[in-house]
């Protein structure tokens, strides 16, 4: 697993770093921390830097897993919930959204599939909504890529399973000339939609993929979808 450093290092050092994600520097955080009432502005800031130098600890550090990253990524967007914790935190979505494609890289990783690594471009700076979250270890950029999309809505099964072909969908026509392989994570409180086995887990996720026209999934290398802990893959053979 030495090799995650190597593949992933730079990119997880770099969120704290000049305008990174997780930088002061960066204007999105800068202007969150800076919002902050002034009786609570410094021990917040603290707090934030604390939180987000154990967030990069974590994911450097093989022995722990990926749900000790995410534990500590929660933990840094619940610093900008209101006074009540049912407000939604106002961690700007995309950069939380990056993060959550670096743990769940991770989380991957430590299966022992070791092809996803960064992106083109230093994490903070692209538009990663142009480019893609993760480039295919052995594979050019020009004939394949991976990307990581989050799935939080849907309200029943079937509107679920169809909210995950829409976002795979979108993924495909994204990158219209290129293969394409796709991590999505699944809300929390959406995976209750799903059965309780793994078994029936797999087949309705399997379902959803299929819901993904043919003649697209013809690109799709490869789906991961991460519900709690648990990555449940999809390889072509699945979805022929």
């Amino acid at each position: 697993m030495g090799h995650w450093h190597e593949a992933w290092g730079p990119e997880i050092r770099s969120l704290t770093g000049g305008v990174g994600l997780l930088s002061l520097e960066n204007e999105a955080i800068a202007r969150l921390v800076g919002e902050r009432p002034e009786a609570r502005y410094k021990s917040d800031r603290v707090a934030f830097i604390e939180r987000a130098e154990e967030f990069v600890r974590s994911l450097l550090d093989v022995r722990r897993d990926a749900d000790d990253a995410l534990m500590w990524l929660r933990s840094l967007s619940s610093l900008f919930r209101g006074d009540l914790q049912s407000q939604a935190s106002k961690f700007p979505q995309q950069a939380y959204n990056e993060l959550l494609g670096i743990v769940n890289a991770k989380r991957i990783w430590l299966l022992g599939d070791t092809s996803l690594r960064p992106g083109p471009g230093p994490a903070g700076i692209q538009a990663r909504n142009e480019e893609p979250d993760y480039a295919i270890a052995g594979e050019s950029l020009d004939e394949e890529i991976g990307d990581h999309v989050r799935v939080s809505t849907g309200n029943t099964l079937p509107e679920l399973q169809q909210q995950i072909a829409d976002r795979i969908a979108g993924k495909l026509r994204t990158y219209p000339q290129r293969n394409v392989r796709v991590v999505l994570d699944v809300d929390p409180q959406r995976a209750r939609l799903l059965g309780v086995a793994p078994n029936t887990i797999d087949a309705d996720l399997l379902a959803a993929v299929l819901l993904v026209p043919r003649e697209e999934r013809a690109r799709l290398t490869g789906v991961e979808i991460v519900v709690g802990s648990a990555v449940h893959g999809f390889v072509p053979t699945d979805y022929p």
